[in-house]
């Protein structure tokens, strides 16, 4: 039986009957399709999709409901209940902005979707109509601006992989532009380094200005550095996990990038090798940093460890050859 919907009517709709195919209307990405599926299994579908018909066909395409339709079919129901658009309403602007607006409010768009949502709309509405920019941007949480507009149309140029990870690690799309900015081989070899290290979102902003820097210094590539023995012996799984791995790629590009740092970083080490450290502890320069600064690390396994730590760190010959070193760097 039908019933009135925004001017449409609500159907029960063979599922088989719906065509999901065309990226138009399409802005999902790396959501948990779970909570969804329990939710149909336990009170069925409360909302309605919407479709629109398909010419004189029996068939329907699918514009708003795009998870739904997905995880009712996943459960293997055999309809669901749809508002059909007709007439005005079924053109591609006014459908496309009934979806936009009930995803604007039932749960936002992520990064990925955001920038599938301003490909559709440019393919609507054409890069310059300035309602993109002053009135969906917004909506969508970005900046009003021409260069927001460029960075999120392109974004979906990137793998998949790229932006699942943009999604998993909340990077914004300042940090995601200057991946975008990369040549597609670059891009490919730094995926695969950060796949290993897996950066936070301000270390990937760094680390992409450190291979910056360090590859014009050396006249190399962002990939041919990457794939530098250094950096692949680094990023090599069978030696550490991935926080250590992390650590030992970001010191190793930071005094790449500052020589003086890797000398600063060599001498403390040959200082703690001369003074006779007992091997409870160790001394060097963070694995995070790019200033000339000591740290002592300590690992106790009893209270004798410690006594021969304590005494190792306040002997008068360490001390001063201590001094003496950290004096040539002040």
């Amino acid at each position: 039986m039908a019933m009135d919907f925004h001017n449409t009517k609500v159907l029960s709709v063979p599922l088989d009957s719906i065509d999901d195919s065309r990226r138009l209307f399409r802005t999902s990405m790396c959501r948990d399709e779970k909570p969804l599926i329990r939710s149909i299994e336990t009170a069925g579908i409360l909302c309605p999709v919407i479709v629109r018909t398909l010419g004189n066909s029996d068939r329907r395409e699918l514009v708003h409901g795009h998870r739904r339709v997905a995880a009712a079919r996943e459960l293997g129901l055999a309809s669901i209940p749809a508002a059909e658009l007709t007439g005005e309403e079924a053109d591609d602007s006014r459908a496309f902005d009934l979806a936009f607006w009930d995803n604007c409010v039932t749960r936002g768009f992520n990064l990925a979707e955001a920038s599938m949502a301003v490909r559709s709309l440019i393919l609507i509405r054409g890069k310059d109509d300035q309602s993109i920019i002053k009135t969906y941007l917004p909506a969508m949480g970005f900046q009003p601006s021409k260069k927001v507009l460029d960075n999120l149309a392109a974004l979906i140029e990137l793998s998949p992989g790229w932006l699942e990870y943009f999604i998993e690690r909340g990077v914004s799309l300042k940090v995601a532009g200057q991946i975008l900015k990369l040549p597609e081989d670059d891009a490919g070899a730094l995926f695969m380094l950060v796949q290993s290290i897996r950066p936070n979102q301000n270390h990937l902003r760094e680390l992409v200005l450190l291979l910056a820097e360090v590859a014009a210094r050396e006249k190399l590539s962002t990939r041919g550095l990457i794939e530098t023995k250094e950096i692949s012996d680094l990023v090599d799984p069978s030696w550490a996990d991935a926080r250590a791995r992390h650590d030992a790629v970001m010191s190793h590009l930071r005094k790449r990038r500052n020589p003086e740092l890797a000398r600063f970083d060599t001498g403390a080490r040959e200082l703690a090798d001369r003074s006779g450290l007992p091997s409870s502890v160790s001394m060097n320069t963070p694995a995070l940093t790019d200033k000339p600064v000591l740290r002592f690390s300590l690992e106790l396994a009893s209270t004798s460890d410690a006594a021969s730590a304590a005494k190792a760190l306040s002997d008068e010959d360490f001390l001063a050859r201590l001094q003496e070193f950290l004096d040539e760097w002040s």
